[in-house]
């Protein structure tokens, strides 16, 4: 049986995400109050620098064009749609205006439509897309937009800070979504372009990518690799202490680095050196080469880890 030593470093502090950028585009002249207290409830959220920045009185497909301009740096857009200043149609196309343009936007569809009204060509649009999402709270937006309303009227009554609170989870969410597709695609790039032998299992454990030089690594076509299981690579006893060591380290931020052993399609056991991490989402990144099975006595040479602070992707 193997014997680990184990190094533990110091993690580094987390890099700090760049400002998340938001464009709240209403058919309103104004949102008064509204963009100062969705701007709390983001920075309460997400802990992050935050530009909330509005674009008033739009309310039709023709006027489309500015909004595309200053989407070029937004992360984020928020829609305001109330049926009685924009149709469902003219809604509608702006979304897809937008999604042809930046097609891996969020999208937030803030509605004042009731959840009982059923299926609306808004909510067609809104699911047919992962980017997009639907929330109720444009009754919220036009209270605090109303330059007639009392400026207290809502200070004892936490409902409105709620409603703002879900729709800021609602932008957190999206936008971590997005970062993380990004991410996963330049992953991908990366893997192909690899002479390490890279596989990437998802959060349920089974492959979702791997370069030909994992496959070769193991004996497979690469083709095949897909949908396996990661445990498929390692004989029981490196799955034992994997599970019980390197992946609750690399789920907690960082690098977990060791040797096992592996375990070719033939059954063969082969010793390879592994370096590991993980991703928000829960997959993780295996990077294996063939280990030494012999130190220079002939002796068989002991597995070692070590443990280093993750990045900003692990």
């Amino acid at each position: 049986m193997q014997e680990f030593s184990t190094t533990v470093l110091r993690p580094d502090p987390r890099t700090r995400r760049a400002a998340i950028t938001v464009l709240v585009a209403t058919h309103r002249p104004s949102l008064g109050r509204a963009p100062d207290r969705l701007e709390a409830a983001l920075r309460d959220e997400c802990g992050d620098e935050i530009d909330l920045r509005v674009l008033p009185a739009f309310s039709t497909a023709e006027s489309t064009a500015p909004l595309l301009e200053r989407l070029a740096d937004a992360d984020c857009l928020v829609l305001e749609h109330a049926a009685s200043g924009m149709p469902a149609a003219d809604a509608v196309a702006v979304l897809e205006r937008v999604r042809d343009r930046y097609s891996s936007l969020p999208v937030i569809v803030v509605s004042d439509a009731s959840t009982d009204e059923g299926t609306t060509t808004v909510t067609d649009a809104v699911r047919a897309h992962r980017l997009i999402d639907g929330v109720r709270a444009g009754a919220v937006l036009a209270a605090d937009s109303d330059a007639d309303a009392d400026v207290d009227a809502n200070a004892s009554d936490p409902r409105p800070d709620r409603d703002y609170e879900r729709l800021a989870r609602r932008i957190r969410s999206l936008v971590d979504r997005s970062q993380l597709s990004d991410l996963s695609m330049r992953l991908l790039a990366g893997i192909q372009l690899s002479r390490d032998a890279i596989a990437v299992a998802g959060p349920d454990g089974r492959l979702e990518a791997a370069n030909c030089w994992f496959a070769a690594q193991f004996g497979y076509d690469r083709e095949t690799l897909r949908g396996r299981s990661w445990t498929d690579f390692f004989t029981a006893d490196a799955v034992a202490h994997l599970e019980a060591t390197a992946i609750p380290t690399a789920a907690d931020g960082w690098r977990w680095t060791g040797t096992c052993t592996g375990r070719r399609r033939s059954g063969e056991p082969v010793p390879v050196h592994v370096r590991l991490a993980g991703l928000e989402d829960g997959s993780l990144v295996f990077v294996v080469e063939a280990a030494a099975t012999e130190d220079d006595n002939g002796e068989s040479a002991d597995g070692e880890e070590d443990v280093t602070a993750g990045d900003s992707t692990a």
